[in-house]
């Protein structure tokens, strides 16, 4: 039966002419039901306004989500915390983190960056997340477990 939803599927999106780099990017695993939430088109410059953490050189916007992603878990509601950290040359890498029905899953997405080998948006199920502060102390980060 999955085989033929794949195929029926696969038939689809080739009489659609749907490609690799569709709206949301190349998913390396798509039987994880998760949905990459950053277009392809999307302006980095609003990435602070619409509540991303986002890294920049020495500075960190919306820290705080953080924090809220992490207590949002704690209480099991499904949550998303994005995090942007641009390069020296001022390339976008994306990760995503999600929480959904209990399960968590990571999102990564080097594709923006010129320097980068990846030329696919990866996601994977993680066994949980935690929080990091980096060796000077005033700067959080998480990470999968």
């Amino acid at each position: 039966m999955k085989k033929k939803i794949a195929f029926l599927l696969l038939v689809a999106l080739l009489v659609t002419g749907c490609n690799n780099n569709h709206e949301y990017g190349n998913i390396e695993n798509p039987n994880i039901e998760i949905e990459y939430l950053i277009p392809t088109d999307y302006d980095f410059n609003n990435a602070i306004d619409d509540g991303f953490v986002v890294y920049q050189m020495q500075k960190v916007s919306n820290e705080s989500k953080i924090d809220e992603f992490i207590n949002d878990t704690i209480n099991k509601k499904d949550s998303t915390l994005t995090t942007i950290h641009y390069t020296i040359e001022g390339d976008a890498v994306v990760q995503q983190f999600q929480y959904k029905n209990g399960k968590y899953y990571v999102i990564y997405d080097a594709t923006r960056d010129a320097h980068s080998n990846s030329k696919e948006v990866t996601k994977k199920e993680i066994a949980g997340v935690k929080m990091e502060i980096n060796p000077n102390g005033n700067t959080k980060y998480l990470i999968e477990k």
